[in-house]
């Protein structure tokens, strides 16, 4: 709470000097308890446009923080290895994972990149918002085990900010401030973000978390308030109208963890809601909003500019295939190259709405093996992690490990006709989730949890 306090003096304050005497005790009291900078850094994530200024220059708080936990945490590592001596290269190696040998090819690629990027301005901001600083999050998780009210903290006060992205855009949506109008006049929820879409990519991270904590078990008041805050966070899913957060990301999410929730009898209520779903698709159709879902001609439809913005990037990728263009060089590329006669109407794209695309024309052919390697290695750690604690009972943590499992799912499913990982919220997300799934599974990855059960065999 002092620490929270503090950063919103800091955030708050009207004096140079109060900003400064606030943002050096964040940062003693993030040196004292690392854990909280990032339960910090999971709170502040959605408000990264509100960017505090400071001098000449204005930072979001939950950049501030990420610097400040990197700084405390370097602190400490130095700390530690004086005492115990700095581990040679092999070591290092032969110690890591494969999940942090996929975090370092991503990390060593954007940087790499950054040498054949045109605009060399923009691929720094894009290397350091959502590259670097995110990253901050899984090496701290990854190099200082933190206890289970420590992680749970992360956690809950990110369900906490789901929560409140929630209610602000109830408030907007009923009070008619700052809202996105939609087709036919329909309202569409956007909170505090810059569109209604961007809402959904936050929300479906969040909400197999707490479909998870509420199904399978945990502390009794967590599953309730989890369950209240999931209801919540649905509602306001819904009023975005997304598309790909409705149709892919929930039903990828929430089906993942239902099925490791129930089992066979999820997995047959879980097909049958996809059938219900395509059977749906038919009388959504008739609604504005979803009536060129499977038009594919007009030029004012959705699915007709994607296919035009995928050709497009096909064509980027084929002139440019070993480096692509580099971080945040896309719109420059698109709308000065690229684009095709008939997308005239949507010039200003930022990213190809296809997280495979994105990878591969942002940092080329191993920016895409880099992407796809830290999908395999999650997946394989993460289901050995849940296998584990459903061996040992530990149904809390478990949850957690299924929760986090379902976000990845919508990461996957959304992440087919949308942005989600080039975005700042979504990046710091991202690597919270490989760095929590890396300390529940123990630091094992798949391979190696598959060959003990073979030994103790």
């Amino acid at each position: 709470i002092l620490t929270a306090l503090t950063a919103g003096v800091f955030y708050f304050s009207p004096w140079l000097v109060l900003t400064i005497v606030a943002l050096i005790a964040l940062f003693m009291l993030i040196y004292a308890r690392p854990g909280v900078g990032l339960a910090l850094m999971m709170f502040f994530t959605p408000y990264y446009l509100l960017p505090r200024p400071l001098f000449d220059r204005a930072f979001s708080v939950v950049e501030v923080t990420s610097l400040l936990t990197l700084l405390a945490w370097a602190i400490h590592i130095v700390a530690e290895r004086h005492e115990q001596g700095w581990p040679s290269l092999q070591q290092v190696w032969k110690q890591a994972t494969s999940l942090d040998k996929a975090v370092a090819l991503f990390v060593g690629i954007s940087v790499v990149s950054l040498s054949w990027a045109d605009l060399r301005g923009v691929a720094v901001t894009e290397l350091r918002q959502m590259v670097l600083e995110p990253v901050v999050m899984y090496v701290v998780l990854r190099t200082m085990p933190l206890t289970p009210h420590e992680r749970w903290r992360i956690v809950d006060l990110l369900i906490l900010t789901g929560v409140i992205v929630s209610v602000v855009g109830f408030y907007q949506f009923v009070t008619g401030v700052d809202v996105i109008t939609a087709e036919a006049g329909v309202r569409r929820l956007k909170s505090v973000f810059g569109t209604p879409n961007n809402v959904a990519l936050y929300l479906g991270r969040l909400i197999p978390i707490t479909a998870a904590v509420a199904l399978i078990g945990g502390v009794r008041l967590r599953r309730w308030l989890y369950g209240i805050a999931g209801l919540l966070m649905l509602v306001a899913m819904g009023l975005t109208l997304s598309k790909g957060g409705i149709l892919l990301a929930l039903p990828a999410g929430l089906g993942l963890v239902i099925i490791l929730w129930a089992g066979r009898k999820g997995l047959i209520a879980v097909a049958a809601g996809v059938v219900l779903e395509i059977l749906a698709l038919i009388p959504l159709s008739r609604i504005p909003r979803f009536s060129g879902l499977f038009d594919f001609s007009s030029s004012t439809s959705t699915s007709f500019f994607r296919l035009q913005l995928w050709q497009s990037t096909l064509r980027m990728i084929r002139d440019h295939p070993l480096t692509g263009v580099g971080l945040d060089q896309f719109l420059y590329q698109y709308r000065g190259r690229y684009i095709l006669p008939s997308a005239w109407r949507q010039p200003d794209l930022s990213q190809p709405h296809n997280f495979l695309l994105n990878y591969w024309v942002r940092l080329g052919i191993v920016g895409l093996i880099a992407g796809v390697w830290m999908q395999v290695a999650f997946w394989r750690q993460a289901w050995a992690a849940q296998e584990r604690l459903r061996r040992e009972g530990d149904v809390a943590s478990r949850a957690l490990v299924v929760g986090l499992m379902g976000g990845m799912a919508a990461f996957i499913a959304h992440g087919m006709v949308d942005e989600v990982h080039f975005v700042i919220d979504l990046a710091f997300i991202f690597f919270m989730t490989l760095g929590l799934v890396h300390q529940l599974s123990g630091g094992q990855d798949g391979s190696h949890d598959q060959r003990s059960d073979a030994a103790a065999g």
